[in-house]
């Protein structure tokens, strides 16, 4: 399928551009100050789930939208929060280490989190939800962490000429990435299963998922006063899902074996980038803005 090695082929390009513009030194700040990655992975794996129920439980929907809407929230980061971090400025080693970190720990609270809806939603799923843990930690590690060490060594031994070089290729990166996600949106056989009616039905909810995501991440990130390159990097991670990873787990035989399910990532896949993005460019502008405001009140004070 497109899937298969497109989008992965983007990620693992995407990554590998984006470890040419890091160093060690970043991913040292994150473990000497570890709040912005503690704050990213609380709301991802607290959050966002915990809003997605609620939506869930009031939403008068079929009980196997109900279930998608938990398990897209349910699920880690996409890789394409990298993305937006590297084309705005945010801060990639944090995007890198929260992605990882939850890919690993929702090996093991996807499964909670979705028995706690079917509970709630007195659905007839299995009490075993089983994942496979093997192949997602190689997948992850080989589509994120390895291609961003692989940039990072080459950032070190030919220093500065490559990071120039990386951020020249954000355009075609971006491009990239953008076809792969039209790919998987639009060109896979079970999209076309997927007719308007039910993404117009579906749309409200999935946005109001993600747009109380992407508030309770900013208010965070205000709250404990992380920076705007931290606000970006968290607030593009709990915006962008692995719908990927969602619709393959309500799809697949092993796990709910339920198309359906599937929907709401799918939904979901359509906007959340857009609205990601959107919010990362505002608080860039407003840095940039005050940046200006500093600038002009000095050169007042020295007329």
């Amino acid at each position: 399928m497109f899937s298969e090695w497109l989008l992965p082929a983007s990620l693992v390009l995407t990554m590998l551009a984006m470890g040419c513009t890091l160093t060690r030194w970043d991913f040292v700040y994150l473990v000497r100050f570890p709040k912005a990655v503690f704050t990213g992975l609380s709301v991802q794996l607290l959050a966002l789930p915990l809003v997605a129920i609620v939506i869930a439980y009031l939403a008068p929907l079929q009980l196997s939208w109900k279930m998608g809407i938990v398990l897209t929230a349910a699920c880690p980061g996409g890789a394409s929060a990298g993305l937006v971090s590297f084309l705005l400025g945010g801060n990639l080693a944090l995007n890198i280490v929260i992605t990882s970190v939850n890919s690993f720990i929702t090996l093991f609270t996807i499964p909670l989190v979705m028995k706690l809806a079917a509970a709630l939603f007195r659905t007839g799923i299995s009490q075993e939800i089983r994942l496979p843990v093997g192949e997602t930690i190689l997948f992850v590690f080989l589509t994120t962490v390895l291609p961003a060490l692989v940039g990072m060594l080459l950032r070190h031994k030919y220093g500065p000429v490559v990071a120039r070089w990386a951020k020249r290729l954000k355009p075609l990166v971006a491009a990239l990435m953008a076809l792969a996600l039209v790919g998987v949106l639009f060109w896979e056989p079970e999209s076309e299963k997927l007719s308007a009616d039910i993404m117009l039905l579906l749309l409200p909810y999935m946005f109001l998922v993600n747009l109380l995501g992407l508030s309770a991440a900013l208010f965070f990130t205000r709250l404990l006063k992380l920076g705007t390159r931290n606000a970006v990097s968290i607030t593009t991670e709990i915006g962008l899902q692995n719908t990927a990873m969602a619709i393959g787990l309500a799809a697949s035989n092993m796990v709910f074996n339920d198309h359906a399910m599937g929907y709401p990532a799918a939904v979901y896949a359509t906007f959340s980038f857009f609205t990601a993005l959107l919010l990362a460019m505002h608080l860039r502008r407003r840095t940039i803005k005050a940046f200006l405001r500093r600038k002009l009140k000095i050169f007042t004070v020295k007329d």
